[in-house]
């Protein structure tokens, strides 16, 4: 799952034009934080999706309620 939303967020970027470095000042983190992040290590924490999310204004996961 965790590569499938780096793939989605690197898909984010493209079609917005952004770069790892507009999306970290955007977040106000480090190139370095999101270059991890979006290199899958360490592991995407739930938080760290959301304030993805957050800043790219999309969703990156969905939550099924049943």
């Amino acid at each position: 799952m965790s590569a499938d939303i780096i793939e989605r967020i690197d898909r984010i970027l493209k079609d917005k034009n952004m770069t790892q470095r507009d999306l970290a000042r955007k977040m106000g983190r480090s190139d370095a934080v999101v270059s991890r992040w979006t290199s899958g290590f360490p592991n995407l924490t739930l938080r760290s999706i959301a304030e993805l999310s957050v800043a790219l204004e999309e969703p990156l996961i969905e939550v099924v309620k049943r």
